[in-house]
């Protein structure tokens, strides 16, 4: 099957998908939006030029990001309604989307030079077939950028199991699987922070992480306990590449919107108990 094909058929679809509680769509905001912006601004700087794979795409936003500089991107996801409605929503002339799977990917061999497999890997357990499937339609010399949500951070520090993940790994096993598939990986972790950032224009210069917890102060290379591992693989040397910034207006975070909706709910409370008392003492609240 040509990969430029789209079975979809350009048929109507919604404007905006619905949230399942794990599937990201654009409209959200807050936190898993910069987890997941963050993650496809990083891919943009290596998708330049390049024939692109958006494995499990999802909604389509991400294959429309690298779209803007790749030279061709494939986007193609397991539900035949999120291929639908990304045809329908992202049309342009370097951008396709397909149904197939991580473990059967509609693409012909050797024909893609950069393969984007975001937040994929935990929603099956045949880890050692997809990575195979994933080599199978790179070029020699062709990259894998990944990410994994890090299990004893993501899961086991806070008691949590996600009902969508089907196994998740722990930091040495992502590393292990990469390596038994790719001759040079790189590794890095990605959380949301609250800090002060220091950026040197110089580009060359390491980036490092300083933690504070109230007493002593570490710092070293990379992220400070990550809740999601991403990693570029190939079997040729990688580039340099660094660590950045997403950065979004504080009123826009989790935690300041938390709080407004609960003081609008308090002060909502207080209106109704003090329009009550108004009501049972005969007296106006005017």
């Amino acid at each position: 099957m040509s990969d430029l094909e789209n079975p979809s058929g350009a048929t109507a679809a919604p404007s905006v998908l619905p949230w399942t509680g794990e599937r990201y769509v654009p409209e959200l905001g807050g936190q898993i939006a910069l987890e997941h912006l963050h993650r496809y601004a990083f891919a943009c700087g290596l998708a330049v030029g390049q024939d692109v794979l958006d494995i499990a795409c999802g909604e389509g936003y991400g294959s429309a990001l690298l779209a803007a500089s790749a030279r061709r991107v494939v986007g193609v996801d397991i539900a035949a309604d999120a291929v639908q409605h990304a045809a329908a929503r992202y049309g342009r002339p370097n951008l396709r989307f397909l149904t197939g799977s991580c473990h059967q990917i509609p693409v012909d061999a050797a024909s893609i030079d950069l393969v984007v497999s975001f937040e994929t890997i935990e929603h099956v357990d045949r880890h050692d077939a997809m990575l195979g499937e994933i080599k199978r339609v790179l070029r020699p010399g062709g990259r894998l950028l990944i990410s994994s949500p890090e299990k004893s951070q993501y899961s086991d520090a806070v008691n949590q199991s996600n009902p969508f993940h089907v196994k998740e790994l722990y930091n040495d096993e992502f590393r292990a699987l990469l390596g038994a598939h790719f001759r040079h990986v790189a590794v890095g972790g990605q959380r949301i922070v609250f800090g002060s950032a220091i950026l040197m224009d110089d580009p060359g210069g390491p980036v490092r992480g300083y933690h504070w917890d109230g007493v002593t102060q570490t710092g070293g290379a990379g992220m400070h306990q990550p809740r999601y591992l991403i990693a570029l693989a190939s079997d040729l040397p990688l580039p340099l590449v660094g660590g950045g910034v997403f950065e979004q207006p504080i009123n826009d975070s989790d935690i300041i919107q938390g709080w407004a909706r609960a003081l609008f709910d308090r002060d909502q409370q207080i209106a109704n108990l003090t329009a009550r008392l108004a009501e049972r003492d005969g007296t106006s609240t005017s």
